[in-house]
């Protein structure tokens, strides 16, 4: 899935500009929650939820 958005947000993309922003917000919103995991916790640990905020004033 991160592969698909992460080439989806790249400029050579076929995508639309928009379509791009879009892949790139959930790519950057799913990275920052994946970068948190820590691989030597125990197993069975869930995953926090990923949150995409839409309000037009976030980053």
């Amino acid at each position: 899935m991160l592969a698909k958005l992460f080439r989806g947000a790249r400029s050579y993309s076929v995508a639309h500009p928009h379509e791009r922003a879009v892949y790139q917000r959930v790519y950057d919103a799913a990275a920052a929650v994946l970068h948190q995991v820590d691989l030597k916790e125990a197993e069975g640990k869930p995953i926090p939820p990923v949150i995409i905020d839409a309000r037009l004033d976030s980053e």
